[in-house]
This record gives structure tokens, C-alpha cells and sequence, in this order.
């Protein structure tokens, strides 16, 4: 992940893209179906709260 990262940041400073991640946000491995739909729940729940 982190040289995912780098290499976006870096891709977006050399083409004068304005970019930067989101601060205070912890990347997440979805590892199988059941947890990507327990985290869509979740993001659908909380966009109602």
C-alpha cells in the first residue's frame, strides 16, 4: 500500500495535479464477500446517521 501511495503522490506532483490523501484514514484489506458486505452496511448505515 505504501508504494501504491507513493507512486500516486509522485504522479500527481511530476502532471501538477492538485492531490492528497485523506488525513487520519486507515487503509483496509477486504479479504472476503461477507466482510465487503458487512462494510457496505456499515457505509450505507452511517450515510443515513
Amino acid at each position: 500500500m505504501r508504494g501504491f501511495k507513493s507512486a500516486v503522490t509522485k504522479f500527481a506532483r511530476m502532471n501538477n495535479i492538485p492531490f492528497a490523501w485523506q488525513t487520519r484514514f486507515h487503509d483496509r484489506v477486504i479479504r472476503n464477500y461477507d466482510e465487503q458486505n458487512r462494510i457496505i452496511h456499515y457505509i450505507n448505515g452511517n450515510i443515513e446517521n
